[in-house]
């Protein structure tokens, strides 16, 4: 029963109340919340009806911050991100409430950095960051393993541009729900991958900075669907994981001649690839020789870098006979322009571009001159007359590093990506 006085008369108001059994049997609230309540709800009555009312509405504002506090809480531990030192704080938590770790979904860990050493292969660590990374790693793997429903993980560095010789070493058994999975190559080490790694339920990989040195092993993902590789060098092996069948999603930003065949990688996906995103400004011969036509399924493409004319002029032809191809994204030159031009002029029975509906293109630097306006003015037209929608973007590719972002739903939440 709650009492409710009005000091400025000399007589005190006593009435029935709700009873408090009835409320929900949740987690407490904190107390300055529930004088915030207190305080808001119960003013001084004018009569006993009033006095009724305001309890009764103490008792919904008790249920709806319940509810509130509840399920902040929950949205709180689905996506938690630990900064450098937060991990044992979050792992002594979960610890005491097994029903907090169960709420867990998506983890991104930012792994601390330590400037003992410059070498970005140096392998021996000296004592006192070697502690450190076993206490680090060990409390890793202890998230993982109290983690039961974790279905997506990133590990980032502090800094994105800071060699980070503070790696994690971890292993599939600890992760065998995982759908979702991004790695930087200065917080993940290379003893990562192995043939005999087995990720059944993975569909969603991205790889930032990661170096091999030799043949990379790919472990195997049956159920991978999509795939980004960001600024990686993988001299030898294969570029994409054969034991994945039905990739559908692939980017390629930051590669280079001396990496590991993309045009065979690409063939092996050919009938199952829907989208595909690459920079091709190291990459021009490797690119010059693909066969875009037989990419059947290709639906989203989008291509920068390509500053050869010859191989340029080369791909959109072979891009515009692509059946499927519904999205174009082309980091173009003047040129370029005049040719996506020519081809729809010359085109009279619309075999060329049959499906494309969006085609991106950027802002060149030139634009202001009235000769590069009306090659835009024609373009349009002619894209018009084949509903085909045409935008002009000071920068038509989107951002490689915000692939894992996008993927993990944690755009504007992570300020650097």
């Amino acid at each position: 029963m709650f009492r409710l006085s009005r000091k400025p008369k000399k007589h005190h108001f006593q009435h029935p109340a709700v009873d408090p059994s009835n409320l929900p049997s949740s987690a407490a609230l904190l107390p300055e919340l529930t004088a915030a309540i207190l305080q808001h709800v119960l003013q001084d009555p004018t009569d006993l009806k009033t006095s009724i009312s305001n309890q009764i509405g103490l008792h919904t504002a008790l249920q709806v911050c319940r509810t509130w506090y509840n399920c902040s809480i929950s949205l709180l531990y689905a996506q938690p991100i630990l900064g450098p030192g937060v991990e044992r704080t979050f792992l002594r938590t979960i610890k005491k409430d097994s029903n907090l770790a169960k709420l867990v979904r998506t983890l991104v860990i930012q792994a601390p950095f330590f400037a003992a050493g410059s070498g970005f292969f140096l392998t021996q660590l000296p004592a006192f960051d070697q502690n450190v990374h076993s206490r680090w790693q060990a409390d890793v793997i202890s998230l993982f393993d109290l983690c039961p429903y974790l279905t997506s993980l990133a590990l980032r560095p502090v800094h994105p541009d800071w060699h980070n010789r503070l790696r994690c070493e971890i292993h599939p058994s600890h992760l065998q729900n995982l759908r979702r999975l991004s790695l930087h190559g200065y917080t993940a080490s290379s003893l990562f991958f192995g043939s005999d790694f087995f990720f059944p339920n993975l569909e969603e990989l991205s790889l930032e900075r990661l170096v091999e040195t030799g043949p990379i092993i790919w472990p195997s993902c049956p159920s991978l669907r999509r795939l980004s590789l960001t600024n990686c060098h993988f001299p030898g092996g294969t570029l994409l994981p054969t034991t994945s069948q039905h990739i559908q999603q692939v980017e390629l930003w930051g590669f280079s001649s001396d990496d590991a065949d993309i045009r065979s990688a690409l063939n092996m996906h050919e009938s199952t690839l829907e989208s595909l995103r690459m920079d091709c400004f190291r990459l021009v011969e490797s690119v010059r020789g693909i066969d875009f036509a037989r990419f059947i399924q290709l639906k989203h493409f989008t291509i920068i870098g390509v500053s050869d004319a010859t191989a340029s002029h080369s791909l959109l032809r072979t891009l515009s006979t692509i059946p499927q191809l519904e999205e174009l994204v082309y980091g173009c030159v003047i040129a370029d322009i005049q040719v996506i031009s020519s081809l729809l002029r010359q085109d009279q029975l619309g075999n060329l571009f049959p499906q494309l509906r969006l085609l991106a293109l950027p802002r060149l630097s030139q634009e202001e001159s009235h000769g590069i306006q009306l090659m835009y003015e024609e373009l349009e037209t002619l894209c018009r007359t084949r509903n085909i929608k045409v935008e002009v973007n000071n920068n038509a590719a989107p951002s490689p590093n915000s692939a894992w972002v996008r993927e993990f739903g944690l755009r504007g939440i992570l300020r650097r990506h």
